[in-house]
């Protein structure tokens, strides 16, 4: 939790950006909620570090905080809400993912193990730099390849056909290229928004007098099947199910 607390200044295009007292200031104010949160306060910290997210500086690590402080308050869909808000900003904060698989309801948890979803577990559990370094070989190597082939290879037929060889080195191009893009969806997160309120009760469409469907715990990960409309916002599952919520009781990611 003693993270130092990194904070980019970006000048705006009308040229009003955070000054170093601000920047001070904001530092001042991470390192206070750690120590609330050290001294068990949690309350008290996730109040700070909320704070911080409202004045643009919901870092990684300020999210990463704040999702564990939410959790300690048995704020279930707090700390599901911020850990998924801290990957969607920084994809490789381990802890943030670690902690949400930790702390999220079986909700998010789907129990048919297809080859596509072992395969997104594991990109998601793996580093990218090994990806990205294979990709940028092979591309390198064909671009090599073909300016060799330009150059060296004696009339258009023995080009061609040493161009037919490369096709290989096409195909690792491509499939490295394809590994990157997967992986990087992967370490998304595979959803629109969170239920915060526990219990939540599900109905057949936009309105109270609608039948009741679903009890849904704090912290189950929705998708958005249409943007809200009259207080009201309807979802689908990761295991399929469908229905309305009141938009009070979800926040978008």
């Amino acid at each position: 939790m003693r993270t130092t607390l990194l904070i980019i200044l970006l000048l705006m295009i009308t040229g009003v950006g955070h000054t170093a007292e601000t920047l001070d200031e904001a530092n001042a104010l991470f390192a206070r909620a750690n120590q609330a949160y050290e001294d068990e306060q949690f309350a008290e910290a996730l109040t700070m570090y909320e704070e911080l997210m409202a004045g643009e500086y919901g870092t990684g690590d300020v999210l990463a905080n704040a999702g564990t402080a939410a959790w300690r308050t048995e704020d279930i869909g707090k700390a599901v809400l911020y850990y998924l808000r801290a990957l969607k900003i920084e994809p490789g904060n381990e802890r943030a993912r670690e902690n949400l698989a930790f702390v999220q309801p079986g909700t998010n948890v789907v129990e048919e193990e297809s080859f596509f979803t072992l395969l997104r577990a594991w990109f998601a559990a793996t580093s990218a730099w090994p990806w990205y370094v294979l990709f940028q070989i092979s591309f390198v190597l064909l671009i090599t390849g073909l300016v060799f082939a330009a150059r060296t290879q004696p009339g258009t037929d023995s080009r061609i056909e040493w161009l037919g060889r490369s096709g290989g080195g096409v195909a690792a191009s491509l499939v490295m290229g394809l590994i990157v893009f997967l992986h990087a969806e992967a370490r998304q997160p595979q959803g629109d928004g969170v239920v915060v309120q526990d219990k939540a009760i599900s109905r057949s469409g936009p309105a109270l007098n609608y039948f009741e469907q679903l009890e849904i715990p704090a912290g189950t990960i929705i998708a958005f099947k249409s943007a809200p409309r009259n207080g009201w916002v309807e979802f689908r599952l990761r295991d399929g199910s469908t229905g309305f919520l009141p938009s009070d009781v979800v926040e978008a990611i």
